[in-house]
Formats: C-alpha cells, structure tokens, sequence
C-alpha cells in the first residue's frame, strides 16, 4: 500500500530523474521536442512532493527532492530562454 512517505521519496526520486533526462535530452537536437513534456511531468512530481512535504511536514533531509527537482527541471527552460535570446 502507498504510505504518505512512500509517495513522497517516490515523487522526489521522479522528479529528479526526469528532470534529468530533460537535462540529457536537451542536448540533442532531434530529441528536444521530448523535453518540454519531460520538464512540465518533473514540474508536476516536484510540485506534489513540496505539497506531501509541507502537508505531512517531513523533516527528513535539509533539502527535500522536490526543491532539487524543481531546480532540475527548470535548467532546460532557462538554456532554451537563453538560446532564443542570444540568437535572437
């Protein structure tokens, strides 16, 4: 059965690991209409585990996964504002 707790590691894990595979695909050209999707699911995970953290108040780790992954996701949005605006 799915704990509160277990939803929480399991959502932080997640959304680190797409956030990461948004990461990795954003590098390759032919791959980077995969990422946005990637980024909005990581966006998602993240935004669930800062809610199960801040409802259930774990207090397990000084920073949670879902800060980690929210930061994680948001590098491919920040490289592609770049992008747009350095060959603008």
């Amino acid at each position: 059965m799915l704990t509160p707790e277990r939803l929480y590691k399991l959502s932080g894990i997640f959304s680190l690991s797409v956030g990461a595979a948004a990461v990795t695909l954003f590098f390759f050209p032919k791959l980077m209409p995969l990422t946005m999707p990637l980024v909005i699911i990581g966006f998602m995970s993240a935004g669930y585990n800062i809610y199960l953290n801040n409802k259930y108040e774990f207090d397990e780790q000084k920073w949670p996964l879902g800060y980690i992954g929210m930061i994680i996701n948001s590098l491919p949005i920040i490289f592609l504002l770049i992008l747009i605006f350095k060959y603008r």
